[in-house]
This record gives C-alpha cells, structure tokens and sequence, in this order.
C-alpha cells in the first residue's frame, strides 16, 4: 500500500493498494498492514460538514494518521516546516499525516474522509493553540 518513504517527518501522498476494475467494481483493503507506516489503533469518518467550516485546525503530539477521500473532495493544508497543499479526490489515493503537523481541511458537499489514526483518541494528544505548535516544531528541530 505505500511507497518506501512514506511515514518520515513529512506528509506525503501515496496510492492505495487496490484490486478490482471498472467492470467488476473496486476493493481498497488495508491487508498489507505491515507495509503501513503505523500500527491501526483507531478508524473514523467525517461526512455532512458544510463547505463553508473549517475542520482540523490542530496537530498531534504523538498521533498519526492517513487519510483518504472515499467521496467527494477534501482540500488539506498541512505545516510542518513549510506549507503544503494537497487535494484528496479519489479513493485510490490517502495522505499520510506525521505528528507535529498542523492540518486545516475543507471538504467540498457530500464528501467523506476515512482516518486511520496510530493511537487512540487521547485529548492531551491534541495541540489546538498555533504558537505551542510553531514551538513544539522548533523545539524538535534543534
């Protein structure tokens, strides 16, 4: 499922590991687990979230994640030590999300956004204040 750089400091695109074809329709499976930048701990989905809100706007200290767009599209902007932009459209593609990444996602209607998360949900995992981020990264710079 993943290329051999993926889960490194940095997000990263990768293509999903699929079988299946237009005919016969499509299977997106996570059976080549060991080839996953983490262990599985928790899964969820978001759906219903109007084009106009702002979702994320946080980052992890320890969480992981890789996301995937099962319908729809879902714009991600994530800060490490520079700001990237990445488009998730297509259920054969995820994103993989490091820790210590600021994430902002705007959704466009009727999409869904699966996450696979490397740990369970902890709310001291969560960093929502920007400047703790910003030093947080500095500090794990150095």
């Amino acid at each position: 499922m993943l290329e051999p750089l993926i889960g490194g400091p940095e997000p990263a695109l990768f293509a999903a590991d699929f079988t299946g074809d237009a005919h016969r329709g499509y299977i997106v499976s996570t059976q080549r687990a060991a080839n996953l930048p983490f262990a599985i701990r928790r899964v969820f989905w978001s759906f219903g979230i109007p084009e106009d809100q702002l979702k994320g706007d946080h980052a992890h200290r320890l969480d992981r994640k890789i996301l995937v767009a099962l319908q729809g599209q879902i714009t991600i902007e994530t800060e490490t030590d520079q700001i990237k932009q990445f488009r998730l459209n297509s259920p054969f593609q995820a994103l993989y999300v490091p820790a210590l990444c600021w994430i902002k996602l705007r959704y466009s209607p009727g999409s869904i956004l699966l996450a696979l998360s490397s740990t369970d949900f902890v709310e001291q995992d969560y960093i929502y204040n920007y400047d703790e981020f910003k030093q947080l990264r500095q500090s794990t710079n150095q």
